[in-house]
């Protein structure tokens, strides 16, 4: 699916943000191991390069996307990822 996304937006920097959030959104919801989950989002980062403001803007998507996910699944979810 993401090597879709990579020449769909190859072109298209917010296309590509936007790709980019929704595989970050898929990679946190199902809440793989740690090292697993790092390791994807390697992956994300090598294979869809972003501008360094759209880079940005991501990260704050990130921590957001992590925060909702932790405060709804309970305090013991932040110890997963």
């Amino acid at each position: 699916m993401w090597r879709e996304y990579i020449w769909q937006t190859w072109h298209d920097a917010e296309a590509r943000y936007q790709a980019r959030r929704n595989l970050d959104r898929l990679v946190y919801r199902h809440r793989q191991e740690r090292k697993r989950t790092l390791d994807l989002f390697a992956v994300l980062d090598r294979t869809m390069r972003l501008p360094d403001a759209l880079e940005q803007r991501l990260w704050k998507d990130i921590e957001a996307i992590a925060g909702a996910l932790t405060r709804s699944a309970g305090p013991s979810a932040g110890r997963k990822i």
